[in-house]
């Protein structure tokens, strides 16, 4: 059979990849059930499960529908680009398995927020993954040759399912598309009442779609609109008038790892770090401000919360951290050390200012291939150990360490990053 064959144009009847695309229910379906699996046991569960397998099926019938359709108004090509273009869908399923457990995002949130990114974050934030750029030329490649092997995955399953074919024809299964449509509206519809809105979010977000079709949202809690941030020239000449004279100025070590979990500072992971902690003030809670690296910096230097983030970047800021301002106010010396680089999102400037002013001194160890970060980070310490500001008082060191970024531990049933 010649290619074209494959997308013969203008039949009544219409044999159709059974194969494929029962190939793709499987997947859609038991990727969403592997999520199911690492979520908390909720009385929703048997609804969700159900929801699940609604999406699933109207995801594959949606997608024999269109190309159906194609096949029959448009050129061959169309169809073969339409294929190609659905098995990116079909393995977004698969990688939003893993995405999903070690980072809360699925690909089209991933791909939203790599879109959100200029040239110069996109290029900072590929390097700190510390894979040489060739790797990420060549996973380019193999992400453009994807649509080619699942032509070629339908073409070959195509010839297995015209052994013994199966028949469909136009209207009925418009008929059942919008039939599957109405029944899981009219599902949703009835059994949603028993749905524990405490588990609501993370079980919708593990759908195929990532929510229902008449979506529950959580109620929203709140006593007031949320603020804006205040101008910087007004929190900053609010601090000129004030009166700062401490009586000592003890030193003050301000260590920022990235990615570190309090439940993982344990013996078996980080003996070190643990008999710190029992040695010295340790607080029961820790919470985090952001779930992404200059977002928690924003909130710990600006002391404000990150979705404040935003409208500050844009802004701009000249004078930086209004915290590092007072503690200079106060007469402190301020040195950073950084393994982390802070060129991205031009964090240099918004922590500490413009030409790094709030800085007495600046300490950078970048880790760009083939450097590792545990590397940089034992550099950092070394540079700090050496510092003469330390024999002294009235100094604030802050060290940036980044060599638990992107460490994934796994245990437990848990997965972090």
């Amino acid at each position: 059979m010649k290619l074209k064959d494959h997308f013969n144009m203008k039949q009544e009847s219409h044999s159709f990849n059974y194969i494929y695309f029962s190939l793709f229910f499987v997947i859609v379906f038991a990727s969403t059930l592997s999520l199911f699996s690492f979520l908390p046991p909720s009385q929703s569960t048997f609804f969700f499960t159900l929801y699940a397998l609604g999406e699933s099926l109207l995801e594959v019938f949606l997608l024999l529908t269109l190309t159906l359709l194609i096949k029959e108004y448009l050129p061959p090509w169309c169809a073969y680009l339409f294929i190609g273009s659905s098995f990116l869908l079909f393995l977004s399923h698969i990688i939003d398995i893993f995405l999903i457990r070690i980072v809360d995002l699925n690909c089209l949130e991933c791909i939203d927020f790599v879109l959100d990114e200029n040239i110069d974050n996109f290029l900072e934030m590929i390097q700190t993954t510390n894979i040489p750029l060739f790797i990420w030329g060549l996973f380019g490649l193999i992400l453009l040759c994807l649509p080619l092997i699942g032509i070629m995955l339908f073409i070959g399953t195509q010839k297995l399912s015209e052994k013994k074919p199966i028949f469909w024809q136009k209207k009925p299964i418009l008929k059942t598309l919008f039939s599957a449509t109405a029944l899981l509206c009219l599902f949703d519809l009835s059994f949603s009442s028993s749905i524990d809105l405490s588990s609501n979010p993370l079980y919708q977000k593990a759908l195929p779609w990532k929510k229902t079709l008449i979506s529950h949202q959580n109620p929203m809690i709140t006593t007031g609109p949320i603020g804006l941030p205040k101008e910087e020239n007004t929190i900053f000449s609010t601090i000129d008038k004030m009166e700062l004279a401490p009586i000592q100025k003890p030193n003050i070590y301000l260590f920022i790892s990235e990615s570190l979990r309090a439940d993982y500072i344990t013996e078996e992971n980080a003996p070190n770090a643990t008999q710190f902690k029992k040695e010295n003030v340790s607080l029961p809670l820790s919470l985090s401000n952001g779930n992404g690296t200059h977002l928690s910096w924003f909130s710990i230097f600006h002391s404000n919360f990150s979705y404040l983030w935003s409208l500050t970047q844009k802004r701009g800021s000249d004078k930086g951290s209004p915290s590092l301002y007072i503690l200079k106010k106060m007469g402190y010396k301020i040195h950073v050390y950084s393994s982390a680089q802070l060129n991205y999102y031009n964090m240099k400037e918004l922590l500490f200012g413009k030409n790094l002013y709030l800085a007495d001194s600046f300490h950078s160890f970048p880790h760009y291939y083939p450097k590792e970060t545990f590397e940089t980070d034992a550099q950092a310490i070394q540079s700090l150990i050496k510092d003469k500001n330390m024999e002294e008082e009235g100094n604030l060191f802050i060290i940036f360490l980044d060599s638990t970024h992107f460490i994934i531990v796994i245990g437990s049933g848990k997965v972090t990053s």
